[in-house]
């Protein structure tokens, strides 16, 4: 009996082999593809996702559909991404706190976790920027920190709790024993956007893309990039890690993820066509002209990279940040 029941488990095991190997050379796909962004419309986030579904939708050759599921520091996106059917015809663009639910109990009730994810590529990643209207008697991050000492009302617009960049802020103003900002929530990008230059708040926190073409025509000032970013075009703008604050957060990866279940035989082609797309130069193009740069981390290297943010998050917790 033993020999029979371990005959039919290698049987098993072999069939199961066959049927991945049998699903990655099906069709696929042959209808509509949904992408889930949880972040408003119009955010830099959204705008890097709609030119990648552009590019890779003629690539595979079915349209890649935007829809934005915005609120609770993406979680509202995450969440419907995992209760997705794993077909292989949705799949969402997270970023690290959507992605990593578990690690922010404090802040919020989720009701997936991280292994409710398959990562599938990283495609960008989004540096997000200090902005704050021209008219502000503060021009550089320095002469910003020296005004909240001042002041225990300056008003600080995020995406909410757990957000990297909040937390990277909040790690700054550890070091400077300063503590003084207040931490305004938003939807998204656009959303602070609206409060900087309505006066609503005294800075906000932006993905760079958003805010490039307000740069330029003179309406905001950025004060720094929160990563170890250098944006080509604009090479006067510090990072936080030239200013001397290392704050752990050197990379904010932008990636596709599949629901939990998702075919192997799948995520594998679609890994393969984001690898295509960011090569492709009509994307590289258009991502310049974004300013978002292209960084491209295969299934298993992302799956690494999260891992590393979640021990990263899971620390700072620890210590109390958030």
């Amino acid at each position: 009996m033993k020999k029979l029941s371990l005959s039919v488990t290698v049987l098993c095991i072999v069939a199961a082999i066959f049927a991945s190997w049998a699903r990655a050379d099906e069709p696929y796909p042959t209808r509509p593809i949904t992408t889930i962004v949880p972040f408003a419309a119009g955010g830099g986030t959204d705008g890097a996702a709609r030119v990648f579904a552009d590019v890779i939708a003629k690539r595979l050759g079915q349209p890649f559909v935007v829809v934005n599921k915005p609120g609770a520091s993406g979680t509202v996106g995450a969440s419907a991404l995992a209760k997705s059917k794993p077909d292989g015809y949705t799949f969402g663009h997270l970023a690290s706190t959507a992605t990593l639910a578990e690690c922010f109990t404090r802040q919020f009730t989720a009701d997936y976790t991280s292994d409710d994810f398959v990562p599938v590529a990283q495609w960008s990643g989004y540096p997000p920027s200090i902005i704050c209207k021209t008219d502000k008697p503060f021009k550089t991050f320095k002469e910003l920190l020296d005004h909240a000492r001042k002041t225990d009302q300056t008003l600080f617009g995020s995406q909410g709790k757990g957000i990297a960049s909040e937390l990277a802020i909040m790690i700054v103003e550890q070091k400077e024993a300063l503590k003084k900002f207040k931490y305004v929530p938003f939807k998204g990008d656009s959303e602070i956007i609206s409060a900087v230059l309505g006066n609503h708040v005294d800075v906000g926190c932006v993905t760079f893309a958003v805010a490039v073409p307000l740069i330029k025509a003179g309406q905001i000032r950025v004060l720094t990039i929160i990563p170890d970013n250098k944006m080509p075009d604009f090479p006067d703008v510090p990072n936080l890690y030239e200013l001397g604050y290392d704050t752990g957060f050197r990379q904010f990866y932008l990636a596709t993820f599949a629901p939990k279940g998702t075919p192997p035989g799948i995520v594998k082609k679609l890994e393969k066509a984001i690898e295509e797309t960011t090569q492709d130069g009509a994307f590289k193009s258009r991502m310049n002209n974004m300013n978002m740069p292209i960084i491209y981390k295969p299934s298993q290297q992302l799956g690494a990279l999260v891992q590393e943010m979640k021990r990263t998050y899971f620390d700072l917790a620890k210590k109390g940040m958030f």
